[in-house]
């Protein structure tokens, strides 16, 4: 799976979606790279810091689950 275009709102929406899915540590550090590439792609700080909430949020939501176990 990949994002439908070069657009970079669109591909903002698919490593947005692929963060949301994460299920696991190993899955949540792949997620945490593309959005370290799309930074490095893209200068557009508004994306890349909404990037860097939604995976913040996620790890707290993974690292609670884990601790739960």
């Amino acid at each position: 799976m990949s994002a439908q275009t070069n657009n970079k709102y669109d591909i903002f929406s698919w490593i947005e979606k692929i963060i949301y899915s994460c299920e696991n540590m190993t899955q949540y550090r792949v997620s945490e790279n593309l959005a370290d590439n799309f930074t490095k792609l893209y200068d557009d700080s508004e994306l890349n810091n909404e990037l860097s909430k939604i995976l913040q949020t996620k790890l707290f939501k993974l690292l609670r689950e884990r601790t739960r176990i």
